[in-house]
């Protein structure tokens, strides 16, 4: 993988939060693939919820040669399989937009039978994220549960 330089870093959000991870300093890493970083979201709205980085700078996946975009599938759905592991969820939403963090990367939202908004975007309820920060403790708690199940 090329190396973040720091222009990169100072610029694109997404380099910015990978850089925190291979630095150790991201408090919601959870695990490092070959080509791509996974971290606890944010907020867990949905119990779970994680964000997977590629390492490289890159704004979309059609600029990834194709062994890259399949490495990158493959290291989503391994998440998403420890995930689904560690939470049992109903169903695992993907969401990989990059309008706003113009840098390749995936959520991954579990999803869980007691929804009230099951069968509709998991966006629908971004006005209340924040309102679902965890507490140090609970992130500790979630990430190693994540973890393993690697």
């Amino acid at each position: 993988m090329t190396l973040l330089t720091q222009a990169n870093f100072e610029i694109c959000e997404g380099c910015a939060i990978v850089q925190t991870v291979l630095n150790g300093k991201n408090a919601g890493f959870i695990h490092e693939f070959e080509s791509s970083v996974l971290i606890l979201g944010s907020h867990q709205y949905f119990k779970g919820y994680s964000v997977l980085f590629l390492k490289k700078h890159v704004r979309d996946m059609i600029d990834l040669e194709l062994e890259a975009q399949q490495k990158i599938f493959q290291e989503l759905m391994k998440a998403s399989k420890a995930i689904q592991k560690a939470f049992n969820p109903w169903k695992l939403n993907y969401s990989c937009y990059g309008n706003k963090v113009q840098h390749i990367h995936w959520h991954i939202f579990p999803r869980y039978e007691g929804d009230p908004s099951l069968l509709e975007t998991p966006w629908k309820n971004a006005a209340n994220f924040n309102e679902f920060i965890p507490s140090q403790d609970t992130m500790i708690k979630t990430i190693r549960l994540i973890q393993n199940c690697f």
